[in-house]
């Protein structure tokens, strides 16, 4: 069964499409920027330097290079079809030449390889469509979680400094956050305009992304949320 299947129907799914549905969905976490709960990143400590960090890129790559040596031909047809994104990737990389820290900039461009290699993952196990379900779906779970977090633990769910009153949850900053919502609301967008009707658990989906963002006092992220949220509304009316 295929991982779109899966994601429509899991229980009819065997053990081994639910553990690779699981594996996408921490993947789409951690690239949101999420923190696993009592692991979280130290204030002030950089991607490059932090052990848990690392242990998940190393596993990312791990399974993504598994899964690319086991069906060598699909992928060979994806990296085909990303050219533009390998251009970029290989921009990246020959900019370690002129860096002023080749280190650390490789460093990013090997966690920058890694991503892209998740993400094609993604498009040959789930499609694009259960992909963006995914992605809403994980983005409401991180949401809640950070609820959680700042109702509980308060000193962790809640940024610093000036915006001390701002949720951050599970995420180092309420920016990250922010950007995550953002992400839920493309998401939703992109499911709405396929299906072509808005159901009452879009309405309720909307209205939770725009809630945590007022939390969040992420301002940048909230406008162009109600910007994609008003286009749609637009689309479908039209």
């Amino acid at each position: 069964m295929s991982g779109a299947a899966a994601l429509a129907a899991p229980a009819a799914g065997g053990l081994r499409a639910r553990l690779g549905l699981l594996f996408c969905g921490f993947g789409i976490y951690y690239y949101l920027d999420a923190q696993i709960p009592f692991l979280r990143q130290a204030e002030g400590v950089t991607a490059g330097s932090d052990p848990v960090n690392a242990a998940v890129q190393l596993l990312l790559l791990a399974v993504g290079l598994g899964y690319a040596l086991r069906e060598p031909r699909g992928m060979a047809r994806t990296l085909r079809e990303a050219l533009p994104f390998l251009a970029l990737l290989a921009l990246a990389l020959l900019s370690v030449l002129w860096s002023q820290a080749p280190g650390a900039t490789f460093r990013r461009c090997v966690g920058l390889a890694t991503q892209f290699l998740f993400a094609f993952l993604l498009f040959r196990h789930l499609g694009f469509a259960a992909f963006q379900r995914l992605t809403l779906i994980v983005v409401l779970v991180a949401g809640g979680m950070s609820l959680a977090t700042a109702a509980l633990d308060p000193a962790t769910g809640f940024d610093t400094g000036d915006y001390a009153n701002a949720v951050r949850g599970v995420f180092l900053q309420k920016n990250n956050f922010g950007g995550a919502l953002l992400a839920g609301a493309f998401a939703l967008s992109y499911l709405v305009l396929r299906r072509g009707a808005l159901a009452w658990r879009d309405a309720a989906a909307a209205l939770l992304l725009l809630g945590l963002l007022a939390l969040s006092r992420s301002a940048t992220s909230a406008v162009l949320a109600l910007l994609v949220m008003g286009l749609t509304l637009a689309l479908l009316w039209l």
